[in-house]
């Protein structure tokens, strides 16, 4: 069976290898440990246990596998192929962490080949490529010489010598633990009459695991080339080292990473941070080519057509990712409106956080785009001009309206019901409530002929939504940070903040929101845009008569909650004050007061 559009492929296909940390750390450790027992052994002539004559014992037995004295020969063999073998599980596991890591990256002065009568810059180039490496916050490049470790083993060992252990034993420890990671190469190139002449030969070379792949790049001059090398280099890095584990790259972990993509993303964050969202958009687009299920991607893509005030085309955006989590638009849909139960699709976060967790991301964009209801709904029925904008805009429309209409029907099911014809017998059934609520609501979000009156009802609709969202999302948040697999992460965060050494660059995953920044919105903005929205529709024509209660709809999470009154500010104490009782860190607190929270009085 074929695998669908745009789905990675699970085969391994990175051209370097990828570090075997886990695995070589966990049999160092058990390695260690058998030589212990065996010192243990050979140390005494009992194994009666004594807590003072732990440390004599062991290295008394070390002592004995080196002398031979007191023990068997067989004894000793055994010992010292022991102690071989942990030496090189250990050089393996040294090795697998300072790739992992990564360690250093050396890059290498350029070499100039191009044998033109005005040579290039030199010295400026590889200056400029060592930039591009340091400002990409991935890997601290170095311009120091360093010597290339060991490659084999045996070369390590190879003048060790056993009776003289003071100066053997630590010549050994140091070349235990390699100095460099990778080098960077390159060699200048030109050909002439092309519309891209500059070229550079890169070589990058992977000292701890004796890998290495080079390509040569083009382009229009050499600032350019330098740059597509710098993107190279870093395209082939991160499928293999603790970056690549980090959003938005999860997904390419141990896999070919286009460089293209990666230029493309990395010049969309700088043109966002600028300010400059109209080019963004277009890089964002490009990127999303490349990887068009990437939800962190997409995420932001959503923020910045929101930032351009083209709130309809990130609403599609986000709702046509939101099931990128690896389940089905109905599940997810059952998901956000089934009361809890215990199944085990409700534990998804829990179980595989780092998998599935970019799609909070995801998520807590589209319920900040429905919480904004009035601007929602104002965008939506807006006059369209002339052109093939127009044209686009109402294609996008259409489709996001069957769509919101499919998962959103539970939030217009009492409006739908008093709008219905009296004797309608498909309101005693629960199919039927929810073929009269989604045609109600598809029926209201066409542009056209709509009252006044609907449109209120419309973004009463889109509150609820966002509300619901919330609600949901909140819970999903908590099973991602409970999740075992997220605490060694949790501990080295903490280990760092007393451990001497703490200038280690942060390693913690991206987020795009806090725990506050949610819990603030879901409990005081989302209940207060309600409460606003609803203050401002007019009052139904006719009381809700009798209907039967469909399944989803007896999820509504926002109306569990403590009603608000949006023109009582006073009422924001409680709420405020316990999201703000939470132990937070400083990053949170930033996020906090960066994120998107609109008051309704504003």
């Amino acid at each position: 069976m074929g695998k669908r559009p745009g789905k990675l492929s699970r085969t391994p296909t990175s051209p370097l290898l990828v570090p075997r940390v886990v695995a070589w750390g966990s049999a160092a450790a058990a390695l260690m440990v058998a030589v212990a027992v065996l010192a243990w052994r050979a140390g005494g002539h009992t194994w009666s246990f004594s807590p003072g004559q732990v440390l004599p014992r062991v290295f008394g037995g070390l002592a004995a596998f080196l002398s031979g004295s007191g023990i068997s020969p067989g004894l000793r063999l055994a010992g010292l192929l022991l102690v071989l073998l942990t030496l090189y599980a250990y050089w393996r596991a040294t090795r697998s962490l300072l790739g992992y890591r990564p360690g250093p990256v050396q890059v290498q002065q350029l070499v100039d080949a191009t044998a033109h009568r005005k040579p290039p810059p030199v010295d400026d180039l590889t200056s400029r490529l060592r930039m591009q490496l340091s400002e990409s916050s991935l890997y601290p490049p170095t311009t120091t010489p360093t010597e290339a470790p060991p490659t084999s083993f045996l070369d390590l060992l190879g003048d060790v010598d056993v009776t003289k252990p003071g100066t053997t034993i630590p010549r050994l420890l140091s070349r235990l633990r390699p100095k460099l990671a990778y080098r960077v190469g390159g060699v200048l190139q030109l050909r002439e009459h092309r519309t891209e002449p500059c070229g550079i030969t890169v070589t990058l070379t992977a000292y701890v695991f004796s890998g290495a792949r080079a390509t040569t790049v083009w382009g229009r001059d050499w600032e350019h080339a330098v740059c597509r090398a710098a993107y190279w280099v870093e395209a082939s890095l991160l499928p293999v080292t603790r970056a690549g584990r980090r959003p938005p790259w999860h997904a390419w972990w141990a896999r070919e990473l286009p460089p293209e993509l990666l230029r493309a993303y990395q010049e969309a964050k700088t043109l966002s941070a600028g300010q400059r969202y109209d080019q963004a958009l277009e890089r964002y687009r490009e990127a999303l080519r490349f990887d068009p299920q990437n939800p962190y991607i997409r995420a932001e893509f959503a923020g910045a057509q929101e930032k351009l005030d083209l709130q309809v085309d990130a609403l599609d955006t986000c709702q046509r990712s939101l099931a990128l989590d690896g389940q089905t638009a109905d599940a997810y849909d059952d998901r956000l409106w089934v009361r809890r139960r215990p199944v085990p699709r409700r534990f998804r976060y829990l179980r595989l956080p780092r998998k599935y967790g970019e799609t909070l991301g995801l998520r807590y964009r589209n319920a900040i785009l429905l919480g904004t209801g009035d601007q929602l709904v104002r965008a939506w029925y807006l006059k369209e001009e002339t052109g093939p904008r127009a044209r686009e805009q109402r294609r996008t429309r259409d489709g996001l309206r069957l769509l919101l209409a499919a998962r959103y029907w539970p939030a217009a099911v009492d409006f739908a019901v008093a709008a219905a014809l009296p004797g309608d017998t498909r309101l005693y059934s629960k199919h039927g409530v929810e073929e009269v609520a989604r045609r109600w609501l598809a029926k209201r979000l066409e542009p056209e002929n709509v009252t006044k009156a609907d449109q209120c009802r419309v973004r009463v609709v889109f509150q609820r939504a966002a509300a619901q969202e919330l609600y949901r999302l909140a819970e999903d948040d908590l099973y991602a940070r409970l999740s075992p697999v997220t605490w060694p992460a949790g501990l080295l965060r903490w280990l760092r903040r007393i451990w001497p050494p703490a200038y280690v660059q942060e390693g913690g995953p991206l987020r795009l929101f806090s725990h506050v920044a949610l819990v603030l919105n879901r409990d005081v903005w989302a209940p207060l845009r309600l409460a606003w929205a609803l203050s401002e529709m007019p009052p139904l024509s006719r009381e809700a008569r009798y209907h039967a209660k469909p399944s989803r709809w007896r999820g509504r999470a926002y109306d569990r909650g403590h009603a608000m009154s949006w023109q009582a500010p006073a009422e924001l104490d409680d709420p405020i004050r316990r999201a703000m009782r939470r132990r937070t860190s400083p990053r949170e607190w930033q996020a906090t007061t960066t994120a998107h929270v609109s008051m309704p009085w504003r």
